[in-house]
């Protein structure tokens, strides 16, 4: 989208649903010189009220209400906008503890990063501008971060010390980047506003210390609590633009603006804490009394003592009584006494070895404990690490290389499996379900291998002309593909709820989870192919199939000109013969003439018919069954099945099998100069030695065999390329046993003209489906497709129950003379569109063409004739009308089928919904303008777009 160019003043629309924001704006906006006009709406208006007047730019001041409410499913209707959109957005710090008391700004940084993914997502063509940590001195707008972290809690009398460098941005200063940035050519994208300055957090305590200070005369005592800032890593992608804010007097100016009241009460609070000190000291105190008590005892002792002195008594007497009974009695509490005070000393004794040795013990395993913990929380810290990797990797490398570790992997599932059954913790669920991804993905790789080796015996025992005798493919393990689905099947359950903190980009897990895809998809080929693949190389009886070689430099309707063919023999399982001929060498042995089809005779002049124009129909079902006759009558074969290749294909399976040496000429042919090879040869004859073979005839000999000398580790890969070039119809399979069609037709496979039907998805109570198929036969007898660029716009109006079709396909022949190969591109086109067409008009550069109309059971066939001359660029336009269902809701596709041997042309789909109403569901992906929706790629294969209203 380009950014509006007014030949006037430009005018830039600012919006919020935050007053301040819009106050903020404007202060900022006075302090740049422009011309520029803006104007100032709050959201609710702009989505209300809103009338196009050709702004130059939108801006949009997101408050922290718009990501705390994550509405993003009301924001769709920005993409009505005509005008460019640009967010800014203020990003805090990532601060990580274990206090419960900072988690609610984890938690906001995560709606936020789901906030932003969102946007991403649903609005097109925007421009999102991201602050570091943005504040405002006067405190008329203050973002959750660090800074507004330290000043909720002052009034605790305490402050946050973050182990990290303080970069807050002064909104002034964020807000002239805002503006210089939205004057600029609008750029899509994130950019990342980063201040150069910065203030550590002690930096700042002592500031506010000072300040504080001047206010009471008095020290401030302040709690420190250590934070730690974590790297905001789905930033990195972000474009970062480098500002310098004067931090220290934006500091400086916001501490004064907290104003007397927040400091009367953190007065308060401080006033409090030393009285309950105070209160803390008098409890301390009212345990005295006891040991005053015990020096009393003391005095009292002393007293009783000093009575006894003073008290008269007959010594005698007291000499009888001590030699007396009293004695005896003396010496048993004498001897009582000595016995309870060592009971109580062994008591003691023991009492204090069982405290040490329970604590010791207790201490012990705390300690063995924590160590445990640090020791799983270190390995599930590496098993993340190294999950990344895969993860990353899995973008470029096959799947079936990609591993993990698997001693790293029991030691963490052991781990986990012990501490799961002693306590419940976030952290242990996390590690059971990224190690339940983990395995799976593990036993997929484990899976993929096994199904690899077993592809490489398949094509090392059926081709391998010198192998031993080949074991049945029934024998292989059917099971594989079964679990390798169900694996896949369960990755794709769980690649997006594994709770992972990847350092990955929206686009790299969507590019694993799409390969998955695509390899499940292989599977189910494969399950779908394995049943008959037996009798297809001959374990069930002899199979002899032909195999036509298509030059697509010379387009015709399955895929080229045949030039070169062969016959390939398959016998209990193995290819047992291969037999390349030139084409000609068909219509010398036939003994008699074959009348041309009428078009054959008009556009290419030739009243006979020759085996090299045998695939004239479209449907290569009925151009497989007229060269298998050629041949039956030609070279007395039987054929019971029919394969086409076209150059495509050719220099693709070169890529894996390796270059050939083809020694008559010289050469060595390559997938990179395939076609070059091909065309330099064409037509040329070597008069000096008149039974040298024919280049085609060398080439494909060569190419047979090399694959009967194929390396055992190439097989899985050739399967996979054969496979990928059926897809795309660059190969063309017919099997002349119903039951083998029948599996190829289903898999598209069969090169027949197509009309799908509606998918499960957008079955509704009605389902339009327009079909069109674009086939072209080079009839200038040239190579001008080598030269020959094509690119193709369709636009449907859906309109008033109609859908109103316009085809533009530009053709540019960039050839510079006739000599041949080159020329103009002389082609004999037909379009097969849906029976209910109406109103079909052809109009080639800016002429109206004659039109020839066949109307079959499933298709009305348009044909006419174009030519585009050399060093020239010609414009084909088609228009056509299909009705569209009357009842309510309906869904519509268009389907357009790809030509085999044509090359990958640029496609632009463009759909103009007049409906009234707007369509719940677009694929594939697309853009989306007002009214307007665009689909862009090339044609490489069958084409499906698909609404559902």
């Amino acid at each position: 989208m380009k950014t509006k160019l007014l030949a006037q003043q430009l005018q830039i629309l600012v919006v919020s649903r935050d007053i301040d924001l819009l106050n903020n704006f404007k202060v900022s906006l006075s302090q740049i010189e422009t011309e520029v006009q803006f104007q100032f709406k709050t959201l609710a208006k702009l989505e209300n009220n809103f009338q196009e007047k050709g702004y130059y730019k939108i801006v949009w001041l997101v408050a922290e209400a718009d990501i705390l409410e994550l509405r993003t499913d009301k924001l769709r209707w920005l993409n009505q906008l005509s005008a460019p959109l640009i967010i800014t957005l203020n990003v805090p710090a990532d601060l990580v503890t274990n206090d419960r008391v900072y988690q609610p700004f984890e938690v906001f940084l995560t709606k936020q990063k789901k906030w932003l993914t969102a946007i991403k997502n649903k609005l097109n063509f925007v421009q999102i501008i991201l602050g570091f940590e943005v504040i405002d001195p006067y405190l008329n707008y203050l973002s959750i971060g660090s800074l507004s972290l330290i000043i909720s809690q002052l009034n605790n009398a305490w402050l946050i010390n973050p182990n990290a460098r303080m970069k807050q941005i002064l909104i002034n200063d964020f807000y002239q980047t805002v503006i210089k940035l939205s004057l600029q050519p609008h750029q899509s994208g994130v950019v990342l506003v980063e201040n150069t300055t910065d203030l550590t957090a002690t930096e700042f305590i002592g500031l506010f210390k000072r300040v504080y200070e001047v206010y009471y005369h008095r020290s401030l005592k302040i709690k420190k609590q250590s934070l730690r800032e974590r790297e905001i890593d789905w930033l990195r992608t972000a474009h970062i633009v480098k500002i310098k804010s004067n931090l220290r007097a934006g500091i400086k100016l916001l501490v004064q603006n907290l104003g007397a009241p927040v400091f009367k009460e953190i007065n308060s609070r401080l006033n409090q804490l030393d009285r309950l000190n105070q209160d803390n000291s008098s409890l301390m105190e009212t345990k005295t009394p006891a040991s005053t008590s015990r020096k009393d005892l003391r005095k009292l002792m002393q007293i009783d003592k000093h009575k006894r002195s003073d008290h008269q008594f007959d010594l005698n007497e007291e000499i009888i009584k001590s030699i007396g009974a009293s004695r005896k009695i003396d010496k048993h509490d004498y001897v009582e006494t000595l016995t309870q005070a060592e009971k109580k000393g062994l008591l003691k004794n023991k009492h204090k070895r069982f405290l040490f040795f329970a604590g010791l013990i207790l201490t012990s395993l705390g300690l063995t404990i924590l160590t445990l913990w640090l020791i799983f929380i270190f390995s599930f810290s590496q098993f993340k690490n190294q999950l990344n990797q895969l993860l990353s990797s899995a973008s470029s490398a096959p799947i079936t290389t990609i591993k993990l570790d698997k001693k790293g992997l029991d030691f963490l599932a052991t781990q986990t499996d012990i501490y799961n059954k002693i306590i419940k913790n976030n952290t242990i669920d996390q590690a059971k379900s990224l190690l339940s991804f983990t395995q799976n993905f593990s036993q997929l790789h484990k899976l993929n291998q096994q199904l690899e080796r077993q592809e490489n015996e398949f094509m090392r025992q059926t081709f391998n002309l010198q192998g031993q005798s080949w074991r049945p493919f029934v024998d292989f393990d059917r099971n594989v593909p079964d679990h390798i689905n169900k694996l896949i099947g369960a990755l794709l359950l769980s690649l997006n709820n594994t709770g992972l903190e990847v350092n990955l980009s929206n686009e790299r897990i969507s590019d694993l989870e799409a390969r998955l895809r695509q390899e499940q998809k292989q599977i189910l080929i494969g399950q779908k192919v394995s049943p008959i693949l037996n009798d297809l190389v001959g374990v069930t009886g002899r199979k002899q199939y032909l195999i036509i070689f298509q030059d697509n430099n010379e387009l015709r309707p399955t895929g080229g000109f045949i030039s070169v063919a062969a016959l390939v023999v398959f016998n209990q399982g193995k290819m047992v013969s291969y037999q390349p001929f030139d084409s000609a060498q068909v219509d010398q042995n036939l003994g008699g003439e074959v009348i041309a089809p009428a078009e054959i005779s008009k556009y290419l002049g030739e009243k006979r018919w020759f085996f090299r124009d045998a695939n004239w129909y479209a449907n290569f079902s009925i151009s497989a069954k007229q060269l298998a006759w050629f041949v039956q009558k030609g070279l007395n074969q039987k054929i019971d099945g029919v394969i086409a290749l076209d150059n495509v294909a050719l220099s693709h399976l070169l890529s894996v099998v390796g270059e050939l040496d083809l020694k008559q000429y010289n050469e060595v042919v390559t997938a990179k100069n395939l076609d070059e090879k091909l065309l330099f040869h064409a037509g040329i004859k070597d008069k000096a030695n008149k039974t040298k073979e024919k280049y085609s005839v060398t080439l494909v000999k060569a190419f047979l065999q090399k694959i009967t000398t194929l390396q055992k580790e190439t097989g899985a890969s050739l399967i996979n390329r054969f496979s990928q070039l059926l897809t795309e119809q660059h190969v063309l399979l017919n099997d002349f046993k119903p039951s083998n069609q029948k599996v190829f037709n289903s898999l598209l496979w069969s090169g027949d003209i197509l009309a799908p039907e509606c998918p499960r998805l957008f079955h509704n109570v009605s389902c339009q489906i327009d079909n069109l198929s674009q086939v072209e036969a080079n009839v200038g007898v040239n190579k001008a497709n080598f030269f020959l660029k094509r690119s193709i716009k369709q636009f449907i109006k859906l309109k008033n129950h109609q859908a109103l079709h316009r085809r533009i396909i530009s053709y540019t022949n960039l050839a510079q003379t006739n000599a041949w190969p080159k020329g103009d591109y002389k082609s004999y086109v037909r379009i097969f569109l849906p029976v209910s067409t109406s109103g079909i008009k052809v109009v080639f550069d800016g002429k109206t063409l004659p039109l020839e109309i066949k109307k079959t059971v499933k298709n009305k066939i348009v044909s006419f004739f174009i030519q585009v001359p050399i060093n020239s660029e010609k414009k084909l336009i088609v228009k056509f009308i299909t009705p569209l269902p009357n009842e309510q809701p309906f869904s519509y596709l268009f389907f357009d089928q790809n030509q085999p041997g044509s090359k990958d042309d640029a496609y632009q789909l463009e759909i103009d919904n007049q409906l009234g109403f707007k369509p719940k569901i677009i694929a594939p992906k697309a853009k989306v303008l007002g009214n307007r929706i665009i689909f862009t790629g090339y044609q490489n294969k069958n084409l499906l777009y698909a609404l559902k209203f």
